[in-house]
Protein backbone atom coordinates (compact mmCIF):
# COMPACT_ATOMS: atom_id res chain seq x y z
CA UNK A 1 0.00 0.00 0.00
CA UNK A 2 1.89 3.29 -1.12
CA UNK A 3 1.58 6.25 1.06
CA UNK A 4 -1.00 8.06 -0.96
CA UNK A 5 -3.30 5.13 -0.64
CA UNK A 6 -2.33 4.60 3.04
CA UNK A 7 -3.48 8.39 4.01
CA UNK A 8 -6.86 7.92 2.44
CA UNK A 9 -7.51 4.95 4.69
CA UNK A 10 -6.76 6.45 7.30
CA UNK A 11 -9.02 9.40 6.44
CA UNK A 12 -12.04 7.12 6.28
CA UNK A 13 -11.33 5.22 9.22
CA UNK A 14 -10.63 8.92 11.03
CA UNK A 15 -14.34 9.66 9.84
CA UNK A 16 -15.67 6.20 10.87
CA UNK A 17 -14.31 7.24 14.41
CA UNK A 18 -15.45 10.48 14.52
CA UNK A 19 -19.13 9.17 13.61
CA UNK A 20 -18.40 6.84 16.73
CA UNK A 21 -17.23 9.37 19.04
CA UNK A 22 -20.12 12.07 18.09
CA UNK A 23 -23.19 9.58 18.04
CA UNK A 24 -21.72 8.74 21.88
CA UNK A 25 -21.66 11.97 22.92
CA UNK A 26 -24.79 12.15 24.62
CA UNK A 27 -26.46 13.29 28.18
CA UNK A 28 -27.28 10.63 30.67
CA UNK A 29 -30.75 8.44 28.47
CA UNK A 30 -32.60 8.87 32.24
CA UNK A 31 -31.56 12.86 32.40
CA UNK A 32 -34.60 15.29 31.76
CA UNK A 33 -34.79 18.40 30.15
CA UNK A 34 -34.95 20.34 33.29
CA UNK A 35 -31.54 18.31 34.53
CA UNK A 36 -29.77 19.25 31.87
CA UNK A 37 -31.07 23.01 32.05
CA UNK A 38 -30.22 23.18 35.35
CA UNK A 39 -26.38 21.95 34.48
CA UNK A 40 -26.69 24.64 31.81
CA UNK A 41 -28.84 27.61 33.20
CA UNK A 42 -28.61 30.37 29.93
CA UNK A 43 -28.07 28.46 27.04
CA UNK A 44 -31.04 27.71 25.64
CA UNK A 45 -31.13 23.97 26.39
CA UNK A 46 -34.88 24.24 26.76
CA UNK A 47 -35.56 25.79 23.56
CA UNK A 48 -39.23 25.04 21.98
CA UNK A 49 -37.73 26.62 18.62
CA UNK A 50 -34.59 28.31 17.64
CA UNK A 51 -36.21 31.40 18.36
CA UNK A 52 -35.68 31.06 21.46
CA UNK A 53 -32.56 30.27 22.14
CA UNK A 54 -30.99 33.29 23.85
CA UNK A 55 -27.30 35.17 22.67
CA UNK A 56 -25.11 32.85 24.70
CA UNK A 57 -26.70 29.67 23.08
CA UNK A 58 -25.58 30.91 19.78
CA UNK A 59 -22.25 31.82 20.81
CA UNK A 60 -21.67 27.94 21.18
CA UNK A 61 -23.68 27.52 17.94
CA UNK A 62 -21.30 29.85 16.08
CA UNK A 63 -18.37 28.52 17.22
CA UNK A 64 -19.43 24.93 16.51
CA UNK A 65 -20.59 25.38 13.44
CA UNK A 66 -17.18 27.08 12.09
CA UNK A 67 -15.36 23.76 13.87
CA UNK A 68 -17.58 21.86 11.57
CA UNK A 69 -17.25 23.37 8.54
CA UNK A 70 -13.37 22.45 9.03
CA UNK A 71 -13.64 18.90 10.41
CA UNK A 72 -16.70 17.98 8.22
CA UNK A 73 -14.38 18.85 4.75
CA UNK A 74 -17.27 21.44 3.50
CA UNK A 75 -15.17 22.70 1.31
CA UNK A 76 -14.40 19.18 -0.47
CA UNK A 77 -17.64 18.03 -0.04
CA UNK A 78 -18.84 21.36 -2.21
CA UNK A 79 -16.06 20.34 -4.89
CA UNK A 80 -17.55 17.36 -5.64
CA UNK A 81 -21.39 18.72 -6.33
CA UNK A 82 -20.07 21.87 -8.10
CA UNK A 83 -17.89 19.35 -10.70
CA UNK A 84 -21.17 17.32 -11.16
CA UNK A 85 -23.29 20.70 -11.82
CA UNK A 86 -20.88 21.58 -14.15
CA UNK A 87 -21.22 18.62 -16.11
CA UNK A 88 -25.32 19.42 -15.92
CA UNK A 89 -25.33 23.29 -16.82
CA UNK A 90 -25.15 22.81 -21.05
CA UNK A 91 -27.64 20.03 -21.09
CA UNK A 92 -30.04 21.38 -19.03
CA UNK A 93 -29.51 24.83 -20.93
CA UNK A 94 -30.40 23.04 -24.04
CA UNK A 95 -33.13 21.39 -22.22
CA UNK A 96 -34.44 24.65 -21.13
CA UNK A 97 -34.52 26.23 -23.96
CA UNK A 98 -36.79 23.71 -25.74
CA UNK A 99 -39.42 24.05 -22.81
CA UNK A 100 -39.11 27.49 -23.44
CA UNK A 101 -38.61 27.75 -26.98
CA UNK A 102 -42.16 26.49 -27.66
CA UNK A 103 -44.18 28.94 -25.93
CA UNK A 104 -41.61 32.00 -27.52
CA UNK A 105 -39.42 32.88 -29.97
CA UNK A 106 -35.69 31.81 -29.94
CA UNK A 107 -34.11 35.16 -30.26
CA UNK A 108 -36.65 36.32 -27.35
CA UNK A 109 -35.49 34.25 -25.49
CA UNK A 110 -31.36 34.91 -25.52
CA UNK A 111 -32.61 38.63 -25.30
CA UNK A 112 -34.71 37.90 -21.97
CA UNK A 113 -31.79 35.81 -20.29
CA UNK A 114 -29.54 38.66 -20.56
CA UNK A 115 -31.46 39.64 -16.95
CA UNK A 116 -28.96 37.06 -15.64
CA UNK A 117 -26.27 38.91 -15.41
CA UNK A 118 -27.82 41.30 -12.31
CA UNK A 119 -27.05 38.46 -10.49
CA UNK A 120 -24.33 36.15 -11.63
CA UNK A 121 -20.87 37.34 -12.89
CA UNK A 122 -20.35 38.35 -16.12
CA UNK A 123 -18.11 35.59 -17.22
CA UNK A 124 -20.77 32.86 -15.85
CA UNK A 125 -23.44 34.69 -17.82
CA UNK A 126 -22.07 34.88 -20.67
CA UNK A 127 -21.45 31.13 -20.97
CA UNK A 128 -25.12 30.85 -20.20
CA UNK A 129 -25.63 33.47 -23.34
CA UNK A 130 -23.94 31.97 -25.69
CA UNK A 131 -24.73 28.12 -25.00
CA UNK A 132 -28.53 29.86 -25.33
CA UNK A 133 -28.00 31.77 -28.72
CA UNK A 134 -26.21 28.40 -30.12
CA UNK A 135 -29.35 26.91 -29.32
CA UNK A 136 -31.60 28.85 -30.80
CA UNK A 137 -29.17 29.29 -33.56
CA UNK A 138 -29.73 25.57 -33.89
CA UNK A 139 -33.37 25.10 -33.35
CA UNK A 140 -35.53 27.31 -35.20
CA UNK A 141 -38.38 25.26 -35.11
CA UNK A 142 -39.10 21.74 -33.53
CA UNK A 143 -37.21 21.50 -29.92
CA UNK A 144 -38.49 17.95 -28.97
CA UNK A 145 -35.34 16.10 -29.58
CA UNK A 146 -32.68 18.76 -28.04
CA UNK A 147 -35.86 18.44 -25.05
CA UNK A 148 -35.26 14.82 -24.33
CA UNK A 149 -31.45 14.62 -24.84
CA UNK A 150 -30.84 18.01 -22.69
CA UNK A 151 -33.45 16.72 -19.90
CA UNK A 152 -31.87 13.17 -20.05
CA UNK A 153 -27.84 14.74 -19.82
CA UNK A 154 -29.01 17.08 -17.20
CA UNK A 155 -30.84 14.96 -14.61
CA UNK A 156 -28.29 12.64 -14.93
CA UNK A 157 -25.26 14.69 -14.14
CA UNK A 158 -27.58 17.27 -11.77
CA UNK A 159 -28.14 13.81 -9.89
CA UNK A 160 -24.82 13.31 -9.02
CA UNK A 161 -24.62 16.72 -8.16
CA UNK A 162 -27.54 16.15 -5.72
CA UNK A 163 -26.02 12.95 -4.47
CA UNK A 164 -22.91 14.81 -3.01
CA UNK A 165 -25.01 17.58 -1.64
CA UNK A 166 -27.28 14.82 0.34
CA UNK A 167 -23.93 13.38 1.64
CA UNK A 168 -22.55 16.10 2.58
CA UNK A 169 -25.76 17.15 4.45
CA UNK A 170 -25.28 13.50 6.03
CA UNK A 171 -21.92 14.69 7.01
CA UNK A 172 -23.32 18.03 8.67
CA UNK A 173 -26.01 15.83 11.05
CA UNK A 174 -23.56 13.09 11.99
CA UNK A 175 -25.93 10.43 10.24
CA UNK A 176 -24.49 7.54 8.36
CA UNK A 177 -26.63 6.90 4.98
CA UNK A 178 -27.85 3.27 5.39
CA UNK A 179 -30.90 3.74 2.90
CA UNK A 180 -29.25 1.51 0.23
CA UNK A 181 -28.54 2.42 -3.61
CA UNK A 182 -31.54 2.03 -5.08
CA UNK A 183 -33.42 4.38 -2.36
CA UNK A 184 -30.85 6.84 -2.30
CA UNK A 185 -30.43 6.94 -5.86
CA UNK A 186 -34.12 7.51 -6.17
CA UNK A 187 -34.42 10.27 -3.90
CA UNK A 188 -31.61 11.76 -6.18
CA UNK A 189 -33.75 12.14 -8.95
CA UNK A 190 -36.83 13.00 -6.99
CA UNK A 191 -34.77 15.73 -6.00
CA UNK A 192 -33.28 16.76 -8.91
CA UNK A 193 -36.32 16.36 -10.71
CA UNK A 194 -38.39 18.90 -8.64
CA UNK A 195 -34.80 21.31 -9.17
CA UNK A 196 -35.54 21.21 -12.77
CA UNK A 197 -39.44 21.78 -12.31
CA UNK A 198 -38.44 24.95 -10.14
CA UNK A 199 -35.52 26.07 -12.37
CA UNK A 200 -38.15 25.76 -15.49
CA UNK A 201 -40.62 27.93 -13.60
CA UNK A 202 -38.24 30.72 -12.82
CA UNK A 203 -36.65 30.55 -15.78
CA UNK A 204 -40.14 30.99 -17.55
CA UNK A 205 -40.82 33.81 -14.99
CA UNK A 206 -37.93 35.38 -15.64
CA UNK A 207 -38.26 35.09 -19.73
CA UNK A 208 -41.67 35.98 -19.51
CA UNK A 209 -42.10 38.92 -17.60
CA UNK A 210 -40.00 41.49 -19.74
CA UNK A 211 -41.75 40.22 -22.77
CA UNK A 212 -45.20 40.74 -20.72
CA UNK A 213 -44.50 44.13 -20.11
CA UNK A 214 -43.14 44.58 -23.43
CA UNK A 215 -46.70 44.33 -24.50
CA UNK A 216 -48.22 46.36 -21.84
CA UNK A 217 -48.23 50.15 -21.05
CA UNK A 218 -46.92 50.91 -17.80
CA UNK A 219 -44.29 53.55 -16.55
CA UNK A 220 -41.00 53.05 -15.56
CA UNK A 221 -41.78 52.64 -11.88
CA UNK A 222 -45.03 50.23 -12.34
CA UNK A 223 -42.87 47.78 -14.64
CA UNK A 224 -40.26 48.01 -11.63
CA UNK A 225 -42.50 47.49 -9.02
CA UNK A 226 -44.14 44.46 -10.87
CA UNK A 227 -40.78 43.47 -11.19
CA UNK A 228 -39.58 43.11 -7.71
CA UNK A 229 -42.74 41.67 -6.60
CA UNK A 230 -42.66 38.87 -9.17
CA UNK A 231 -39.16 38.08 -7.94
CA UNK A 232 -40.77 37.12 -4.38
CA UNK A 233 -42.62 33.94 -5.48
CA UNK A 234 -38.81 32.91 -6.48
CA UNK A 235 -37.40 33.71 -3.41
CA UNK A 236 -39.69 31.84 -1.68
CA UNK A 237 -39.62 28.69 -4.19
CA UNK A 238 -35.78 28.88 -3.43
CA UNK A 239 -35.89 28.84 0.19
CA UNK A 240 -38.61 26.14 0.33
CA UNK A 241 -36.60 24.48 -1.90
CA UNK A 242 -33.29 24.52 0.09
CA UNK A 243 -35.43 23.06 3.38
CA UNK A 244 -36.73 20.51 2.01
CA UNK A 245 -33.74 19.36 0.78
CA UNK A 246 -32.48 19.64 4.58
CA UNK A 247 -35.55 17.79 5.56
CA UNK A 248 -35.56 14.87 3.77
CA UNK A 249 -31.82 14.90 2.37
CA UNK A 250 -30.39 12.88 5.36
CA UNK A 251 -30.92 9.59 6.93
CA UNK A 252 -32.35 10.28 10.05
CA UNK A 253 -35.86 10.89 11.70
CA UNK A 254 -37.32 13.84 10.09
CA UNK A 255 -37.02 17.16 11.83
CA UNK A 256 -39.64 19.45 12.08
CA UNK A 257 -40.08 22.56 9.39
CA UNK A 258 -38.82 25.07 12.92
CA UNK A 259 -35.52 23.64 13.19
CA UNK A 260 -34.82 23.36 9.95
CA UNK A 261 -36.10 27.10 8.29
CA UNK A 262 -32.96 29.11 9.89
CA UNK A 263 -30.52 26.95 7.72
CA UNK A 264 -32.35 27.63 4.77
CA UNK A 265 -33.15 31.47 4.95
CA UNK A 266 -29.08 32.20 6.31
CA UNK A 267 -28.24 29.97 2.91
CA UNK A 268 -30.36 31.78 0.66
CA UNK A 269 -28.88 34.95 2.00
CA UNK A 270 -25.81 33.91 2.17
CA UNK A 271 -25.95 32.72 -1.62
CA UNK A 272 -27.30 36.06 -2.83
CA UNK A 273 -24.31 37.73 -0.71
CA UNK A 274 -21.86 35.61 -2.58
CA UNK A 275 -22.81 35.69 -5.89
CA UNK A 276 -23.10 39.18 -6.03
CA UNK A 277 -19.35 39.74 -4.16
CA UNK A 278 -17.93 36.63 -6.43
CA UNK A 279 -19.47 38.99 -9.55
CA UNK A 280 -17.70 42.02 -7.64
CA UNK A 281 -14.40 40.32 -7.75
CA UNK A 282 -14.40 38.94 -10.72
CA UNK A 283 -15.09 42.26 -12.58
CA UNK A 284 -12.75 44.26 -10.36
CA UNK A 285 -10.35 42.44 -8.67
CA UNK A 286 -9.77 38.73 -10.29
CA UNK A 287 -7.05 37.65 -13.32
CA UNK A 288 -8.92 34.69 -14.70
CA UNK A 289 -8.72 35.67 -17.82
CA UNK A 290 -5.17 36.16 -18.13
CA UNK A 291 -4.33 32.97 -16.32
CA UNK A 292 -6.62 30.70 -17.58
CA UNK A 293 -7.01 32.74 -21.41
CA UNK A 294 -10.28 30.76 -23.13
CA UNK A 295 -11.74 28.49 -20.39
CA UNK A 296 -11.64 31.42 -17.51
CA UNK A 297 -15.63 31.74 -18.21
CA UNK A 298 -16.12 27.66 -17.57
CA UNK A 299 -13.55 28.17 -14.34
CA UNK A 300 -15.50 31.16 -13.14
CA UNK A 301 -18.90 28.74 -13.99
CA UNK A 302 -17.20 26.27 -11.73
CA UNK A 303 -16.31 28.51 -9.07
CA UNK A 304 -20.01 29.98 -8.53
CA UNK A 305 -21.02 26.91 -8.60
CA UNK A 306 -18.61 25.51 -5.48
CA UNK A 307 -19.49 28.51 -3.35
CA UNK A 308 -23.50 27.42 -3.99
CA UNK A 309 -22.78 24.32 -2.78
CA UNK A 310 -20.61 25.65 0.00
CA UNK A 311 -23.63 27.78 0.96
CA UNK A 312 -25.97 25.21 1.07
CA UNK A 313 -23.49 22.90 3.25
CA UNK A 314 -22.54 25.46 6.00
CA UNK A 315 -26.67 25.93 5.79
CA UNK A 316 -27.14 22.27 6.81
CA UNK A 317 -24.17 22.88 9.75
CA UNK A 318 -26.08 25.85 10.90
CA UNK A 319 -29.21 23.38 11.54
CA UNK A 320 -27.46 21.09 12.64
CA UNK A 321 -25.87 22.84 15.50
CA UNK A 322 -28.91 24.71 16.50
CA UNK A 323 -30.93 21.29 16.56
CA UNK A 324 -27.98 20.38 19.29
CA UNK A 325 -28.64 23.72 21.18
CA UNK A 326 -31.88 22.07 22.89
CA UNK A 327 -32.62 18.95 24.55
CA UNK A 328 -36.02 19.62 23.41
CA UNK A 329 -37.13 16.73 20.37
CA UNK A 330 -36.92 17.91 17.33
CA UNK A 331 -38.46 15.42 15.28
CA UNK A 332 -41.50 14.88 13.81
CA UNK A 333 -44.18 12.52 15.45
CA UNK A 334 -44.58 11.41 19.11
CA UNK A 335 -42.51 13.83 21.72
CA UNK A 336 -39.28 10.46 22.43
CA UNK A 337 -36.84 11.13 25.97
CA UNK A 338 -33.38 11.52 24.42
CA UNK A 339 -32.10 8.32 23.11
CA UNK A 340 -34.71 7.30 21.41
CA UNK A 341 -35.44 10.08 19.09
CA UNK A 342 -33.87 8.53 15.51
CA UNK A 343 -31.45 11.81 15.39
CA UNK A 344 -27.95 11.76 16.36
CA UNK A 345 -28.52 15.83 16.44
CA UNK A 346 -31.99 15.50 18.23
CA UNK A 347 -30.27 13.06 20.72
CA UNK A 348 -26.51 14.85 21.23
CA UNK A 349 -26.16 18.36 23.02
CA UNK A 350 -23.98 20.43 21.13
CA UNK A 351 -20.90 21.34 23.62
CA UNK A 352 -21.05 24.46 25.53
CA UNK A 353 -18.02 26.72 23.93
Amino acid sequence: MDIRTSEIVRSVLSREEQLAEKSQRSPDRHDTVSDIVAREPGRGRDAPKPTAIPSKGYRDVFWRVLGEIGSDHVLLMAAGAAFYGLLAVFPAITALMSIAGLLYQPQELVGALEGVSQIVPPDVSQILLDQAEAVAGSQESGLTLGLILGLGLALWSASAGVGALMEGINVAYDERDERGFVKTKGLTILFTIFMIIGVILAALLIIGLPIALGFLAFSPTMETVIQVVAYVPLAVLFIGGIAAFYRWGPDRATARAKWITPGALVAAVLWLIASIGFSFYVQNFSSYNETFGSLAGVIVLLMWMWLSAVVILVGAEINAEIEAQTARDTTTGPREPIGKRGAVKADNMGKAQ
